[in-house]
């Protein structure tokens, strides 16, 4: 992992930017086009801070979305520029996947496998991932829930994916490194599931 720093900023608050996980300390990487991610969070400071910016948030459904087998939904992703929520529910514990890509084929894959009972985020070819033999893998988390319904909600971000399913009971946060903005989305599913909320997050 990369180390944790703590600085000053030149503003005069202090400057927090956080561990960046499974990348290995000893790779080299160049985060020039990334750089602009890390966010800053005031801690201490004597001045009185400045007002926070409202976040406006947009809805892209006016109804619940029911997909059945394939459906293709970038036509509601493609202006987003790869940063949204993401919020679907199964009707049945079975496999369901949801493909976010782009035109240069970078692509993370979401979605659940019912004969080991787990959910998966795989990155393995989400774009520039050569930097570090162990980067490009999938990661696999336990379903806890024993509902026969899934939730799960998704943020998607320029160089990160969070997914949240069963409200929160299983989690998974990894990063990526995509050569554009993954606007494509589209969900594979072996029974009818709903998408229930697609909007920005900017």
């Amino acid at each position: 992992n990369l180390p944790f720093i703590d600085g000053n900023s030149p503003n005069g608050y202090r400057s927090q930017i956080g561990d960046v996980s499974s990348i290995n300390k000893k790779a080299i990487v160049n985060f020039s086009g990334w750089i602009n991610q890390c966010k800053m969070t005031p801690l201490h400071h004597s001045k009185k801070p400045p007002l926070a910016k409202s976040v406006v948030t947009k809805e892209l459904l006016k109804e619940t979305v029911v997909v059945v087998n394939e459906l293709d939904l970038s036509s509601k992703t493609a202006t987003l520029n790869g940063t949204y929520e993401l919020q679907i529910t199964t009707q049945q514990a079975a496999d369901f996947e949801l493909k976010i890509s782009n035109s240069q084929g970078d692509e993370v894959l979401v979605g659940y496998n019912k004969i080991n009972n787990s959910f998966y985020v795989d990155r393995t070819k989400s774009g520039i991932v050569n930097f570090e033999k162990n980067f490009a893998k999938r990661t696999i988390a336990p379903r806890i829930a024993n509902d026969n319904k899934i939730s799960l909600k998704l943020l998607l971000d320029a160089t990160s994916v969070e997914v949240f399913a069963d409200n929160g009971l299983t989690a998974i946060t990894n990063l990526f490194f995509a050569k554009q903005p993954l606007t494509y989305l589209s969900i594979k599913t072996k029974t009818p599931l709903s998408v229930e909320k697609i909007r920005n997050l900017r």
